[in-house]
C-alpha cells in the first residue's frame, strides 16, 4: 500500500496536472518522464510547456523531493521563506511557490512525520536541459574519450572527417530532442566570438532543420554568457594568478640572452621555448616590434633585423595554463634610452598607476578608459568623440580578450571577481622626426578592496639591455 506521503504527492501532482490551480492552469501539457529512487519515496520529474512569453514555449522540469534539510532550498541559494517575503518575479517563482504552500498545506511534516512544514527541494529549469542539467557535447569520435572524462552529462559523437555528413544530421537530432519543433537555439553572435564552425555546415544545419523544427529561432545569448563569464570564480582566478605568474618569470630572466645583436625573429622563438621551458601550456599569442626610439607597429610578423643600440623592444604574450590565458606586455631599451623613451615610459607608468587608483566596484569600465587618457592626451582630446585610440584594456579569461572593454563607449559596471588588462598605450614624436609608439599591460583581479595585481608590475625606469 502506497504511503501516506506517497499519495499526498500524487494528489498533488494530480491537481497540478489537472489546472486545478494558478500556476498549473497556464500549462499546456504535464507528462511525468521518470522516477528516480530515494530514501522511502520516489522523485517525480515534470516536463511541462509552459507560456514564458507569447514568442516562447519553454520546457520546465520541476522536481519535489524530501531532503533531511530544515527549508525550501531553490537554485538560487534562497529559501521559500525568503522568495516569499520578495514575492515571485517569473512564472517559475510563481509555480515553486505554489509547490511550497500546496505541499506544507498537506500537514505531512519532514520525513512524513507530520507537521506544519514539509521538508522539500524545488528546482524549475526553463530551459531544456540535460536531465542532470550537465552539458552535451556533440564532437567528432577522437575527442569522445576525454571529453567523457570531464563534466559532460552526455556526448555523442561521429568517425569524422564524413564527406557527405560531418556530423550535421547527428547534431540536428540532438537540439531536435531538446528543443522539439519549436524553440530557441542560443548562439554566441556578438563581439569577440565566433561561430566555430564551417559556415557550410551551419547552413547546411539550418536547411536540415526544415521540415522538423519549422519554428525554431535563433537566440543571440553574447550578452547572457559574457555576463557569467566576466566574474570569475576561485579556480578561475587562480589559474590565471598562476600563468600570469609563470609569464612574469620569463620576462625577468630575459635580459639573461636578449641584447644588440640578436634578430627578433629569433627572439620570438627563444621566448617560446623558455616561457615551454618554464611550465606553460602553449604560447598561443606572441606580438612585438622594435626599432630607434621606439616602434611603429606591435602586431606585424618579427623580422630577420638584429637589435642595435637605440632600439625599444616591445613583447605581448598571451601565454595559456590549463585553459586560461595571461595577456602583457614588458618594454626594453638596447644599450641606453633616450629621454624621449624614459619620458614615454613614465607617462605610461602613471597611466597605470591612474587606472589603479580609481578601479574598484560599482564604476564603469570606460571610467578606466577616462583615467588613462587624462594621463595620455593631456592636451584635452575630446576622447569621447571617438579616435584611433580603440580601448585601454578589456577583459581576460578563457580568451584572450573578453568583455568589458576600457573604451569610451562601454558602460559595464565592473564587479569585484572580474580578472583584467590594463593597457594604457602612448604616440610621440622621436628624435629623427618620426611617430613612435610605446604600450605597456598589466593583468589585475578586482577585488571589493580595489585591484590586486596578478602581474609583477614594470618597473617605472625602462631596463636597459647591453
Amino acid at each position: 500500500m502506497p504511503s501516506s506521503v506517497a499519495l499526498a504527492r500524487r494528489r498533488l501532482l494530480d491537481d497540478i496536472r489537472s489546472g486545478n490551480s494558478a500556476a498549473g492552469s497556464d500549462m499546456l501539457a504535464a507528462t511525468s518522464v521518470g522516477k528516480l529512487a530515494c530514501p522511502q519515496e520516489e522523485l517525480a520529474v515534470l516536463h511541462t510547456a509552459s507560456p514564458f512569453t507569447p514568442a516562447r514555449r519553454g520546457r520546465e522540469v520541476c522536481e519535489a523531493m524530501p531532503l533531511p534539510s530544515s527549508s525550501l532550498v531553490l537554485l538560487d541559494g534562497s529559501t521559500g521563506h525568503e522568495l516569499k517575503a520578495r514575492g515571485p518575479r517569473s512564472h517559475a517563482d510563481e509555480l515553486r511557490l505554489e509547490l511550497f504552500d500546496k505541499v506544507n498545506a498537506l500537514g505531512i511534516g519532514a520525513q512524513g512525520l507530520g507537521g506544519l512544514t514539509t521538508v522539500m527541494d524545488v528546482k524549475v529549469k526553463e530551459y531544456p536541459t540535460h536531465a542532470a542539467n550537465k552539458p552535451v557535447a556533440v564532437i567528432p569520435s577522437i575527442g569522445g574519450p576525454l571529453m567523457r572524462s570531464c563534466y559532460a552529462g552526455e556526448v555523442i559523437t561521429w568517425s569524422s572527417p564524413a564527406a557527405e555528413d560531418d556530423g550535421i544530421s547527428l547534431l540536428r537530432d540532438v537540439l531536435r530532442r531538446y528543443l522539439g519543433t519549436a524553440g530557441r537555439l542560443g548562439m554566441m553572435m556578438g563581439r569577440e566570438t565566433a561561430l566555430r564552425m564551417p559556415l557550410a555546415d551551419f547552413l547546411a544545419l539550418q536547411d536540415s532543420m526544415q521540415g522538423t523544427m519549422n519554428n525554431m529561432a535563433l537566440h543571440d545569448m553574447t550578452a547572457a554568457v559574457q555576463r557569467i563569464r566576466m566574474v570569475k570564480s576561485r579556480r578561475e582566478i587562480a589559474k590565471i594568478r598562476h600563468i600570469c605568474g609563470l609569464a612574469c618569470d620569463v620576462f625577468e630572466g630575459l635580459p639573461a640572452w636578449v641584447g644588440a645583436g640578436i634578430p627578433l625573429s629569433g627572439l620570438f622563438r627563444r621566448f617560446k621555448s623558455e616561457a615551454l621551458g618554464a611550465g606553460v601550456d602553449d604560447v598561443s599569442y606572441l606580438v612585438g616590434s622594435a626599432g630607434p626610439d621606439g616602434y611603429d607597429d606591435i602586431i606585424a610578423p618579427p623580422s630577420d633585423r638584429p637589435l642595435a643600440a637605440g632600439d625599444v623592444l616591445m613583447l605581448d604574450t598571451g601565454c595559456v595554463w590549463d585553459g586560461y590565458f595571461c595577456d602583457f606586455d614588458r618594454n626594453f631599451a638596447i644599450g641606453s634610452a633616450s629621454q624621449t623613451v624614459r619620458d614615454a615610459h613614465y607617462r605610461l607608468d602613471d597611466a597605470v598607476e591612474a587606472a589603479l587608483n580609481v578601479v574598484r566596484p560599482g564604476i564603469a569600465a570606460r571610467d578606466l578608459f577616462l583615467a588613462m587618457d587624462a594621463v595620455l592626451r593631456p592636451d584635452g582630446t575630446d576622447a569621447v568623440e571617438g579616435d584611433d585610440v580603440g580601448r585601454y584594456g578589456h577583459g581576460l579569461g578563457i580568451q584572450l580578450t573578453e568583455t568589458p572593454s576600457h573604451a569610451a563607449w562601454d558602460t559595464t559596471e565592473l564587479a569585484a571577481g572580474m580578472v583584467l588588462t590594463l593597457e594604457p598605450s602612448v604616440i610621440y614624436t622621436a628624435a629623427d622626426g618620426g611617430p613612435r609608439m610605446m604600450v605597456a599591460e598589466e593583468n589585475i583581479l578586482l577585488t571589493d578592496a580595489g585591484a590586486e595585481l596578478l602581474t609583477r608590475r614594470a618597473p617605472r625606469e625602462i631596463p636597459v639591455l647591453d
